[in-house]
């Protein structure tokens, strides 16, 4: 009985891993490391959650969930409400629609995959924050 429980328990938190360094790389991304100059180099560490959610584990990161973390990016970073999700949303599906070519693919492919979707990503913040 206590073993079937510790299973369920333990299935419950895999799903929840997911959502959980997402929202800790949200966090992450908020706090000042005692580096100079870093905030004008380091990448959205939340992009970076969406694009590898989406590409391994569909399934447990659906479009609804980067929706959750993009409102969380935009309160934390005091953004418009739903620019972030907006952004991210648009990613995850973007990435979605190109998971069976990252599948299977080498490391390397995986970054400059990571590098297109960030550039994307940029390019629409930019667009929409100039509007």
């Amino acid at each position: 009985m206590w073993i079937a429980a510790a299973q369920k328990l333990e299935n419950s938190l895999r799903l929840f891993i997911p959502v959980a360094t997402a929202v800790l790389f949200v966090i992450a991304g908020v706090v000042t490391w005692p580096v100079p100059y870093l905030g004008t180099i380091a990448p959205q560490l939340a992009l970076v959650a969406v694009y590898y959610w989406a590409i391994h584990r569909p399934d447990l990161f659906p479009a609804t969930v980067a929706f959750g973390i993009g409102l969380l990016h935009d309160i934390v970073n005091y953004l418009p409400l739903g620019f972030s999700a907006l952004i991210f949303v648009g990613i995850h599906q973007l990435v979605l629609s190109q998971r069976r070519f990252f599948a299977n693919q080498a490391f390397l492919v995986l970054w400059i995959g990571f590098i297109l979707t960030m550039l994307t990503a940029i390019i629409g913040y930019w667009l929409v924050l100039s509007l």
